[in-house]
């Protein structure tokens, strides 16, 4: 197998990064960010990891979403998880697996992480109109805002 080439890495990490936002800017905004700041760490994360990691073949997108939050929560990277909690969305993982998914990290990572964590999947929820801002205060009571949807996130 040959090595790809720094212009195939690039090409292929922004066709990962173009699948995942699914037309949500949040990702992008993000990275034109740390561009206008750092054009190298902008690159090299468009390159390794989306054109690498990202698009490796072992695991299907919302497997790689799920061990990316984990993770995310694990190290306390908050900013960071905002951006993949929409991208984890993006890849059809659902509010509750994503709450469940947090939820587990609690008695590996802590329970300070995942309640901010949580804190942080709620903004997101909310943002995308998942979750009801008036309802998402009151403790176990969360309701999605789609009228038939039947399951609840609890936070």
């Amino acid at each position: 197998m040959e090595a790809a080439t720094d212009s195939d890495r690039h090409s292929r990490g922004l066709e990962v990064l173009n699948r995942l936002t699914a037309g949500d800017p949040t990702l992008s905004q993000e990275m034109s960010t740390i561009a206008g700041v750092a054009p190298e760490l902008s690159r090299l994360v468009v390159d390794f990891v989306f054109g690498e990691i990202y698009a490796r073949p072992g695991l299907e997108p919302q497997r790689r979403h799920l061990v990316t939050l984990s993770c995310l929560v694990s190290v306390g990277a908050i900013d960071e998880l905002r951006v993949h909690v929409g991208l984890a969305l993006n890849t059809g993982l659902s509010s509750t697996e994503i709450v469940e998914a947090i939820l587990h990290t609690a008695v590996y990572a802590g329970f300070p992480r995942a309640v901010s964590a949580m804190r942080v999947a709620q903004q997101v929820f909310i943002d995308r109109g998942i979750l009801e801002p008036n309802e998402s205060n009151r403790a176990g009571s969360t309701h999605p805002r789609s009228a038939g949807h039947s399951s609840r996130v609890g936070m």
